[in-house]
């Protein structure tokens, strides 16, 4: 699949889970989530200096999605970007994994 094909593509259809509880199912988008949220951070951080990584702790913890941006984009990245690849790989990786175990 390709990226937009991926984005597009239901996570829970494609890992066969459709019919776990309701909590089974939002847990595991939880827990994608939150590894995508980290590496996302992974990548925004990435070559920062110690001021830059505190004031990028400052905004984070703030939750302002648009003054991140801006802190990503002074620097030369695209939040929306990074953020998109990011979901797609992590979708791939468990749609590929699925597929080894089913």
């Amino acid at each position: 699949m390709d990226q937009q094909q991926l984005l597009d593509a239901d996570i829970i259809a494609e890992l066969g889970i459709a019919s776990l509880p309701d909590d089974k199912k939002a847990a595991l988008l939880a827990s994608m989530v939150d590894l995508i949220q980290k590496r996302v951070t992974a990548r925004l951080i990435e070559g920062l200096s110690e001021a830059e990584l505190g004031e990028f702790t400052k905004i984070a913890e703030s939750q302002d999605g648009e003054a991140l941006a801006a802190f990503a984009a002074a620097r030369g990245k695209n939040l929306q970007d990074i953020t998109v690849e990011e979901t797609a790989k992590v979708k791939g990786e468990l749609i590929e994994r699925a597929k080894g175990i089913s």
